[in-house]
């Protein structure tokens, strides 16, 4: 077998990234005949990803800051550098826990035990997520690097049987368990690291490994604290991005929603005496395709952003939350943030009674986001923002394109 030290060159790394992304089938089988140890993928793969998307991040919110429209929020340099660091560190040693992860349960699932494969099955799936945190650069199109998460989970997904020699009746459970022990993984990190900032998994409570003695994949699966896996969705959601991965000019066709048509379904003032008084549209060739349009509506100190985005080819992934019934509920004096998928639709809340902040967004076919973010408003004012939009409307638009998600 060949040995790839993946960070020698940088032609290396760059078709590396490439090939995982857009033909992962392909590629998994050119990983399975390397033999790249854990310190060659850290310090020649992922450190060189993860400060791309750490300087990302940190210019975003430092310099560019969030926000539009008259405010913007950034952060202090000195907390933007030690944010930025980290990123990295937490990086580094999150790719080395997967890759312990996905060793340590290989033989429950008739897969075969190899340390060195666990270990590049954990950093070469991690790429999506790291390549798409380059988005944190604007922090308004930081969505598209969480949705890139959603596709290092279907990089995973189609490398365990490569990879671990996994038996395809034991694909959906092995990987089941592999996201499980994360998100307890995730819940103690967070724990330890207390007010640190860092995407950590969602959920609660302990393993107790249910899958062990099953024959074939189970209908669901249960998480810790009760939330449950659709696996049949899951698996369906996985062949989907599999396909749109392995050809994204047809993927590409998809991504047709213009600016202009987005534009369209802002309406020219929102109930409670909210007048327009600015609009902005745009388009960004990244994922098959992006574009954006959006309004501002403002009512004295009172204003909201309301927007409207076509996620393209990248919105497909967004099915693979819905298998997972993408749940979170965080609340405390000062309000409230709430993410549950909604008749199929991911729907997000978000209340800040101190900063008089209040968001609400919904995505529609798993491709177009609608979202208001308002300032000194209240929830049921940015909730009936998005529904001047009209969630139908959106998708009607996007169900006439040629390779609409279902």
């Amino acid at each position: 077998m060949t040995v790839v030290e993946p960070g020698n060159a940088g032609a290396g790394l760059v078709d590396r990234v490439k090939n995982i992304l857009i033909q992962p089938r392909a590629e998994w089988e050119r990983i399975a005949q390397e033999r790249t140890g854990l310190p060659a993928l850290l310090s020649g793969y992922i450190l060189p990803l993860a400060a791309l998307a750490a300087v990302c991040s940190f210019l975003g919110l430092v310099f560019i800051g969030v926000g539009g429209f008259g405010y913007t929020i950034r952060l202090p340099l000195v907390t933007g550098v030690v944010n930025a660091v980290l990123q990295v560190v937490l990086t580094l040693c999150w790719v080395w826990v997967m890759g312990l992860i996905i060793n340590s349960f290989a033989t429950t699932f008739n897969s075969e035990k190899d340390e060195t494969r666990a270990n590049q099955l954990a950093a070469y799936s991690a790429t999506a997520g790291l390549v798409a945190s380059v988005f944190t650069l604007l922090p308004a199109l930081s969505v598209l690097a969480a949705i890139g998460g959603i596709y290092s989970l279907v990089l995973l997904y189609i490398g365990i049987p490569r990879m671990m020699k996994t038996p395809e009746d034991k694909r959906i459970p092995y990987f089941a368990t592999i996201i499980v022990v994360a998100i307890v993984a995730g819940i103690v990190a967070t724990a330890v690291l207390g007010a640190v900032r860092g995407a950590a998994f969602l959920g609660t409570g302990g393993f107790g490994g249910p899958f062990a003695a099953r024959n074939e994949p189970p209908a669901a699966v249960t998480l810790p604290g009760g939330q449950t896996i659709d696996t049949a969705q899951l698996e369906a959601a996985a062949k989907q991005m599999e396909q749109m991965a392995a050809n994204p000019e047809a993927a590409a066709q998809g991504a047709a929603i213009s600016a202009e048509a987005l534009q369209g379904l802002l309406p020219a003032s929102l109930a409670g005496g909210f007048a327009r008084t600015e609009m902005s549209t745009g388009s960004y060739g990244a994922m098959g395709g992006v574009a954006n349009a959006t309004a501002r509506y403002e009512n004295g100190e009172r204003s909201i952003e309301l927007s409207v985005t076509d996620l393209g080819a990248a919105g497909a992934l967004a099915s693979m939350a819905g298998a997972f019934g993408a749940q979170s509920t965080r609340e405390d004096a000062n309000g409230y943030e709430r993410m549950q998928t909604v008749n199929g639709r991911m729907v997000v809340e978000e209340l800040d009674r101190s900063a008089g902040r209040a968001k609400y967004g919904v995505v529609a076919r798993q491709r177009v986001m609608i979202q208001a973010d308002g300032v000194n408003v209240g929830i049921d004012e940015v909730r009936a923002a998005v529904n001047a939009v009209g969630v139908e409307r959106a998708e009607a638009l996007a169900s006439q394109l040629p390779n609409a998600p279902g």
